[in-house]
């Protein structure tokens, strides 16, 4: 198995040291880790910069590595009708996470607020560049040296595998933690908003050959999430779970690019507002989101305008298309 322990060394990598529009790195250790809201126990990983992983979905690429130690996971549509994600880890390390792909034009908007270190395997010359403009340490498989290595045991190009440690070892330039994900309820705090109802489960058509389920742990309080029905599960078997599910309704519109098999890549439009329904605590509310700057961490709210407080812990951010389905049970 590749990349358990890479070694890394020296230099950062191309582009500047956090997003644009931030300040000085925080040197202060906070209470709480910023993209969970869950207690700080380690001082050092409290205080260093976010890294973001662009990953595969395909079927091709499961099961994954790394995506169930990640602090935040968005999860948007790509061309074929299958998404992507971008796994954002900060207060936990992945010591394998893959398979590494290429960037899209969606991507800069969702990962320009968490600044730090963004990893990819390239892309189209105009979405790099646009990466390359968020002001990130961006890192790919050539710049990454060692940090990134295909694995003999999968086949190209699902194959790419990297490892956080060793990405921090390499992006000695970024400094400084992310900024707020959200604003969080105090651990154990109940998430009970006005306007939630109780469900068992729920079902999204996240993209035309990917439909995702998450079911109500009652016990873990957390969300175990499945595709097409079939457990989600990393390499070794283990589950991937979240304790805040949100679904934000975004619309697509087309770059004029295709991809290698000729298939239109269409971009997820994130600056805006619109519709989401946040899903927690066994709980399900209609909300709000809102974003309006690219540099902007999106907001959600209540449908009454009133922001709303997370339980502490991992989240998962699906973006289908507005218009797409969300079932419940």
């Amino acid at each position: 198995m590749l990349l358990v322990a890479l070694a890394a060394c020296g230099g950062g990598g191309n582009g500047a040291v956090l997003g644009k529009g931030r300040g000085a790195p925080s040197t202060t250790v906070p209470k709480t880790y910023p993209l969970t809201g869950l207690p700080v126990a380690d001082a050092a990983t409290a205080t260093r910069p976010a890294i973001t992983l662009k990953i595969e979905n395909s079927p091709a690429s499961r099961p994954q590595a790394g995506l169930d130690k990640a602090d935040i996971v968005y999860e948007a549509v790509v061309e074929g009708g299958q998404t992507r994600f971008l796994a954002v880890f900060q207060s936990t390390d992945a010591g394998s996470a893959g398979p590494i792909r290429s960037v899209r034009s969606s991507d800069p908007p969702v990962v320009a607020p968490f600044g730090g270190i963004v990893a990819y395997s390239g892309g189209i010359a105009r979405f790099v560049q646009a990466m390359k403009a968020t002001g990130l340490v961006n890192l790919d498989e050539t710049s990454a040296g060692s940090a990134m290595g295909r694995r003999r045991d999968k086949a190209a190009p699902h194959n790419l595998y990297t490892a956080t440690p060793a990405l921090y070892q390499k992006a000695t330039g970024a400094k400084g933690p992310p900024p707020q994900f959200a604003q969080f309820l105090k651990v154990d705090e109940p998430f009970a908003p006005a306007g939630g109802t109780a469900v068992a489960g729920f079902t999204v058509g996240a993209a035309r050959a990917t439909t995702v389920g998450y079911d109500w742990d009652a016990v873990g309080k957390v969300w175990k999430r499945n595709i097409g029905g079939t457990p989600f599960t990393v390499e070794g078997g283990t589950q991937v779970t979240a304790t805040t599910v949100i679904v934000q309704f975004v619309p697509y519109e087309g770059t004029g690019e295709v991809d290698t098999t000729g298939s239109p890549v269409s971009e997820a439009k994130v600056v805006g507002s619109g519709e989401a329904v946040v899903f927690a605590n066994g709980t399900m509310v209609r909300a709000r989101w809102s974003k309006p700057s690219a540099t902007a961490m999106t907001a959600w709210t209540d449908q009454a305008g009133a922001p709303l407080l997370l339980p502490p812990g991992r989240t998962w951010v699906e973006l289908p298309a507005t218009g797409s389905s969300l079932t419940t049970r």
